[in-house]
């Protein structure tokens, strides 16, 4: 599975390598190519403040119209952009979406017309590999995002359409988990001894970094991590295990299980937290699917 997300019908929408489908509560929906849809390989979902659901692929980026059940294409890709545009997030009204050229292009949120684009610099970092695609950090603060291209931290103001600060190296970066923590500092993982991961918290503003008391929650020296914010908590996975952690990510509360209390993700790596308009969660894994967590499920203890 690549992607899931969910539209202002509370229907569920499944991205694979091979095409999309949509949960209607009862039947899993293929989405075929069609007018305003013109690809369905390995898209990205969005959606927006508003309910409405974009999604991203390599010919560009399509709106769903939920009345008519049809889409219209809102953005084209150049015709040498390899890889789908990765959604940044939305932020005063434009939508923000980061292209294999590194350009930073912004959608207005309203007409869903091309605001600007513009240039961001950190393409230069990538180097010269066509296929080159950055991570994207979860969240946008005081209007920054941080991305990471190679071995390099860049933070980004997308209202003054500048880098903050010069690109930062640092060396043995996981590509799978970075988030801001303010508008200067960010939290990643690393490699550390023997390959085990470090969480690591860096600040753009001082140069100083700090080690994490979060990195001894589990050893595993492959793994995948993400992070959500759900109903006045911060959730941070880490492989196929999810905890509730303090605010700055730095300690462990205690970790989410299943009725047999078990890791909540079974055997497989949790790539994705997403949440539906109910409050619902969904955890989306490597190759075991998806697992969902009800939000008013009634108290269980073990007996």
């Amino acid at each position: 599975m690549s992607d899931i997300n969910f539209d202002s019908n509370n229907f569920c929408w499944l991205s694979f390598p091979n095409g999309i489908q949509k949960f209607d509560g009862k039947n899993f929906i293929t989405i075929p190519v069609q007018p305003g849809l013109p690809d369905d390989k390995w898209c990205y979902f969005f959606r927006c403040l508003n309910g409405d659901l974009l999604i991203s692929h390599v010919m560009g980026v399509s709106k769903y119209d939920i009345r008519s059940n049809k889409f219209s294409l809102i953005y084209n890709n150049p015709p040498d952009v390899l890889k789908a545009m990765k959604f940044i997030g939305e932020d005063e009204g434009t939508i923000y979406g980061y292209t294999q050229r590194g350009t930073l292009v912004g959608l207005s949120a309203e007409k869903y017309k091309t605001v600007y684009e513009v240039n961001t610099g950190i393409q230069n970092v990538i180097g010269s590999r066509s296929n080159a695609m950055p991570t994207i950090g979860y969240n946008i603060i005081n209007h920054r995002v941080v991305i990471k291209t190679d071995s390099s931290l860049s933070l980004f103001d997308l209202h003054d359409r500048k880098l903050a600060y010069a690109p930062v190296y640092i060396a043995e970066m996981s590509n799978y988990f970075l988030r801001l923590e303010s508008q200067d500092q960010v939290f990643y993982y690393r490699n550390g001894k023997d390959n085990k991961p470090i969480a690591e918290h860096y600040n753009f503003a001082t140069g100083i970094t700090k080690i994490s008391t979060a990195k001894s929650v589990v050893s595993v020296t492959s793994f995948r991590s993400c992070s959500h914010n759900w109903q006045n908590k911060t959730l941070l996975s880490y492989f196929n295990h999810l905890y509730e952690t303090s605010p700055g990510l730095d300690s462990i509360k205690y970790e989410l299980v299943d009725f047999q209390n078990k890791p909540i993700g079974g055997t497989s790596a949790i790539v994705k937290i997403t949440e539906d308009h109910t409050g619902n969660l969904y955890l989306q894994t490597i190759n075991d699917g998806f697992r969902k967590i009800i939000r008013n499920a009634y108290p269980i203890k073990y007996y």
